[in-house]
């Protein structure tokens, strides 16, 4: 059975990406001190059978929990204030300010770049439909121009780049920048439609419509800066492998797509760096978070893949490695992702068929192997998969599956949510989180 592609990314998401999320359920304000699991000692062979890894699951709890802790003190209100209150000023000081230059810079842009093409009329139940078609390239390189708050209206001059300039509330100079260097690769989007008018002539109805087939010419590089003062506040750099862009409509079934990203927003900063796809060969995400400079989670999903007509073949050999503050590891593969899905799916059309069910389950756990790791040894502490349950009463019977995570130490299995991270044994995880929640809260408010 045929997937379409957007099923490829649900699917690395809902088999990988959720488990991490028992990490960060959102106390105590003070750093919470990480005592490393099974002692000091890394020795042991690959498949983890040695002694001095030992650790109950109790302890492990208690591991996962001051790592938690210590993540979301990363993610403090305060951290972003300053961000904020610079946002809500300028959204405010500028919201009321006269556009008319920069809608006339504008019209000018889009009047540059528009070719009419030729008309065409079609006849319905009502009537006709009358197009105007033209082309459109949008060229990021040809937005030119430097826009200055001044006198309650944006004055604009000429400039080689972009630019918007501000004062912010302390009277520093705030400089929003886009450029781009570097090749360019023409890449068609699709079309789009403009209703402008209609008439009715006695008979017939007749609408009008202006049609636009738009091309974008995509940068090697594009970088998007806002300073304030001296200080960078917000930093976007996009590249682009224009290489493996081949013609101008891009093909799912024959051509690549590689691109890397940073964003930096003050101290924090996300690096993307690497967002691929190999027709034919595989797909693959990689990306990081820091904070001053230090890694709180990467995270790193590829997989075989196999698109045709923008419907997914197959996606196989999916990996993931995800990695919280260095602490925490959870690394897994999935051999096929497509036919998990649909042992899910089958056992979900099975719910009241318990043999039936329980043998959906079983296969698509021998399909998946996902375990926990910490300070990036490779003694695979726990693993997670699914395990049948049934919610039975007089009248009928329904299974359903739970997440578990099984302790290789003691051989001893819990459910994910309702055993092991429950509200009680993660009781101070989530009140620090809520009282994040909180405080952001307040802060936008």
């Amino acid at each position: 059975m045929k997937k379409k592609i957007y099923l490829l990314f649900w699917m690395l998401l809902a088999l990988f990406v959720f488990p991490i999320t028992i990490t960060s359920c959102g106390s105590d304000e003070e750093d919470t001190e990480i005592t490393s699991p099974g002692g000091s000692d890394d020795s042991g062979d690959n498949n983890g059978n040695n002694a001095t890894n030992e650790m109950s699951p109790i302890e492990q709890k208690e591991f996962m929990e001051n790592v938690a802790l210590n993540f979301l003190d990363e993610f403090k209100a305060r951290n972003f204030e300053s961000v904020v209150d610079l946002t809500e000023y300028l959204s405010e000081e500028y919201s009321d300010y006269d556009t008319d230059e920069v809608d006339e810079w504008l019209d000018d842009y889009l009047d540059a770049i528009t070719i009419f093409i030729g008309t065409n009329t079609n006849n319905n139940y009502w009537g006709y439909e009358h197009y105007d078609n033209y082309e459109r390239l949008y060229k990021l390189s040809n937005l030119k121009g430097k826009f200055t708050a001044k006198d309650y209206k944006w004055v604009y001059e000429k400039s080689n780049d972009l630019q918007f300039i501000v004062k912010d509330m302390y009277g520093q100079t705030c400089l929003a920048s886009l450029t781009t260097s570097g090749d360019v690769k023409k890449v068609y989007v699709g079309r789009s439609e403009d209703w402008n008018d209609y008439y009715y002539d006695g008979y017939y109805y007749h609408d009008y419509y202006d049609v636009y087939e738009n091309t974008i010419a995509v940068p090697e590089r594009m970088e998007l800066t806002f300073t304030q003062g001296s200080k960078t506040v917000v930093k976007v750099v996009v590249n682009t492998d224009l290489s493996s862009m081949r013609g101008e409509e891009f093909d799912l079934s024959k051509d690549s797509y590689s691109v890397s990203a940073n964003v930096t927003i003050d101290n924090y900063e996300i690096n993307a760096e690497k967002v691929a796809y190999n027709a034919g060969k595989d797909a693959s995400v990689s990306y990081k978070i820091k904070h001053n400079g230090n890694n709180l989670i990467s995270i790193t999903v590829s997989a075989d893949v196999n698109v045709s007509d923008e419907d997914l073949n197959s996606c196989k050999n999916a990996n993931v490695s995800i990695d919280i503050m260095g602490n925490i590891q959870i690394k897994g593969t999935c051999n096929d992702v497509i036919r998990y899905c649909e042992y899910l799916e089958e056992a979900d059309e099975n719910c009241e068929n318990e043999n039936k069910f329980k043998s959906c389950i079983n296969m698509a756990n021998s399909l998946l192997d996902l375990g926990v790791y910490y300070n990036g040894k490779n003694y695979k502490y726990a693993q997670m998969k699914m395990e049948p349950a049934v919610d039975k009463s007089y009248y009928y019977e329904e299974w359903y599956c739970d997440y578990v995570i099984y302790f290789n130490e003691d051989k001893t299995t819990y459910t994910l949510f309702e055993v092991f991270f429950n509200d009680r044994n993660f009781r101070s995880v989530i009140n620090k989180f809520e009282d994040l929640i909180e405080s952001f809260e307040d802060m936008l408010n």
